[in-house]
């Protein structure tokens, strides 16, 4: 699955996810709710689980791309991988406005090289 490459940076906040259409709102509530189970469960789930999250990512992030809301959907991807980590050159990677939101995605749903191997499609 390939995203187009969006450059947008900042931070979404609920009001502004509030200010969208019904469907984009949707499309981005569902990622917030897809972002907020895979940390709940993160620790629950084998490797067919964390799979099944990153599908489900994929997914509605191609929604979000056939919504018009990708910016948003990439920002909020962007909060989430700021929030997971602190290694300088992760985050200089993914502050780079050329990298596909597909990398976004595969980083935040895979914990070890060992899943990242199985998760990339």
């Amino acid at each position: 699955m390939n995203f187009p490459k969006v450059a947008k940076r900042g931070k979404i906040t609920q009001e502004e996810i509030m200010e969208k259409d019904v469907l984009q709102q949707h499309f981005l509530d569902r990622l917030v709710h897809i972002l907020a189970l895979r940390k709940q469960y993160s620790d629950a789930v084998n490797s067919s689980g964390v799979h099944l999250f990153y599908i489900a990512a994929c997914s509605t992030v191609a929604d979000c791309v056939e919504a018009g809301c990708l910016d948003e959907a990439r920002e909020l991807l962007g909060q989430e991988i700021h929030a997971s980590t602190e290694n300088k050159h992760i985050l200089k990677f993914f502050a780079n406005k050329e990298v596909p939101v597909k990398h976004f995605v595969t980083f935040i749903f895979t914990r070890t090289r060992k899943e990242l191997v199985k998760v990339t499609p």
